[in-house]
Order: C-alpha cells, then structure tokens, then sequence
C-alpha cells in the first residue's frame, strides 16, 4: 500500500532538493581545491589504525578511512569559514538524491 506523505513533508523535501549543492565542482581551476587540501598537520594515521586528531566520540566505532574523511573535510571547512568569514555550519547528510 502506498502512504500518502504530508503536504509539509513534501514541502520540505522540495525545499531540500532545491538548497542542495552541486555535486560538479565550479571552479575552472582544478589546482584551487587541491592547494586548499593540501595542508597535512599530521599523518592521520599516527597512532596505527585512528586520527589521533580527532576526539574519542569521533573516533569510536568510526573507520580510520572515515575519520581521515572527516578530518580532511573539518580542516577544508574551517578553512573556507575563516576566509568567507562564515560563522555557522549545517551538516545535513550527504545522501544520493533517489
């Protein structure tokens, strides 16, 4: 049986989709992203299999691939907030449109 999803619902998914980022990047200039990631403060993988960076709650039951992931993306965004001079971040998933 099909349910029939609430106006607000819809409302709110349509208002996501449209807020979304492109997934392409936009800069004609593939060298301005990677000197912006290329600052290694230190080997993620310092202490054998974790981000010694990165605190416990981070660190527990999360991957070495995933914690390097989240490690390299905190640096890019402090990065680009303290350039724009963004002060507040929403994470809102990073799922696949279906």
């Amino acid at each position: 049986r099909e349910s029939v999803w609430p106006l607000s619902l819809l409302a709110f998914r349509a208002s996501a989709h449209g807020l979304a980022l492109s997934r392409h990047p936009r800069s004609s200039d593939p060298s301005a992203l990677a000197t912006a990631l290329s600052h290694q403060p230190e080997d993620p993988w310092a202490n054998g299999c974790q981000s010694s960076m990165l605190s416990h709650p981070f660190r527990k039951h999360v991957k070495p691939k995933k914690q390097h992931e989240i490690r390299r993306l905190g640096a890019l965004v402090k990065k680009l907030c303290d350039a724009t001079g963004c002060q507040h971040v929403v994470d809102v998933g990073s799922g696949q449109v279906q």
